[in-house]
């Protein structure tokens, strides 16, 4: 057995001295510099794949508020001072035109109240309203000939009231109508 120990350290020795062993060395080197390189690069890869999709997974949290969205009916009571009109015309459903009101000389407010009453007011003329919310459609009772019913979205302190008329003349002309009111109170 010791013979075979002496055997084993001479040509562990011989190896070592030999040429070819340098080349054994490098190569196993390289392999294992190679393998390193591909362990490190598949960890920052993994980190570079990770931090992106982490940080969009968080952009909903920080876009969103703690405080919770008001329900319509709540987020509508309130004064509103209309600042636009855009009428948007179609021609049997195509878009034909454009134009935007913005209303700089007189004054349109909206005070909506809780309870389904408001007031309308245009410059120093006051007229008493009654409204019902159903969904996001706005109806308002007793302001003009008939019931004014509208889409009403709330965006902030913007309140935007939709609604389409037909024309008396060509019922293929429709209007859509966009009304652009302000949170004042």
């Amino acid at each position: 057995m010791s013979g075979n120990l002496r055997t084993i350290n001479l040509s562990l020795i011989i190896l070592l001295s030999d040429k070819r062993e340098s080349d054994f060395y490098r190569f196993f080197t390289r392999e294992k510099y190679t393998l390193f390189n591909a362990v490190l690069k598949y960890h920052i890869m993994k980190k570079l794949f990770l931090t992106p999709l982490l940080l969009l997974a968080t952009i909903p949290f920080m876009m969103t508020s703690c405080e919770k969205d008001k329900p319509l009916s709540e987020a509508i009571i309130g004064k509103w001072e209309e600042t636009e009109r855009t009428v948007v015309i179609y021609d049997n459903g195509v878009k034909t035109e454009s134009h935007t009101v913005f209303l700089t000389q007189t004054t349109i407010t909206y005070q909506f109240v809780e309870g389904g009453s408001g007031i309308f007011s245009e410059d120093t003329d006051d007229y008493i309203f009654s409204w019902l919310l159903n969904g996001s459609t706005l109806t308002i009772h007793n302001l003009y000939e008939t019931d004014f019913i509208s889409e009403a979205v709330i965006d902030g302190d913007t309140l935007f009231l939709t609604y389409e008329e037909v024309d008396d003349t060509d019922p293929s002309i429709t209007y859509k109508i966009i009304i652009t009111i302000k949170r004042v109170s």
